[in-house]
């Protein structure tokens, strides 16, 4: 996705007041939900509106995946947010015919093992620079992933 961010891109963010399933996207790149707390026939609708997106576009969900055979999934990986552990998923939209879009690679990010059994605890000593949190300082809530 980074290629696709460089400064030399034009970026055009349009933000409105509204719900996103009344919302015409499907000329979009790259749609980031923050899907967490979505309940499931919010992620199918969301799903299949996301299904209008061209090929190639990319959608990142985190927690849930987008479970539309419209999309490949290129990654699904745990981490570290400020609110807890949560799954990121990178999707990208198949093209019509249902064959896998010619999708630029994605950056090798290093696994985040903060969630492996043989980490350290949060009682061990870290150095906090090793990890990698995703998020702002937003507040609580357990994602259950």
């Amino acid at each position: 996705v980074a290629p696709l961010l460089d400064a030399s891109t034009p970026k055009n963010v349009d933000v409105r007041c509204a719900s996103f399933l009344d919302v015409d996207w499907s000329d979009g790149d790259v749609v980031f939900a923050n899907s967490t707390c979505f309940e499931d026939g919010l992620m199918r609708d969301m799903a299949r509106q996301a299904e209008n997106l061209k090929p190639g576009a990319y959608f990142i969900t985190f927690t849930k995946g987008l479970g539309s055979d419209a999309f490949e999934t290129l990654e699904r990986k745990r981490y570290r947010m400020s609110w807890g552990p949560a799954t990121v998923f990178v999707h990208v939209r198949k093209n019509h015919d249902g064959s896998s879009a010619a999708a630029r690679p994605l950056a090798q990010i290093a696994d985040d093992d903060s969630y492996n059994d043989d980490a350290p605890s949060d009682d061990d000593e870290t150095d906090d620079d090793d990890v990698e949190v995703i998020g702002g300082s937003g507040g609580g809530g357990d994602d259950g992933d």
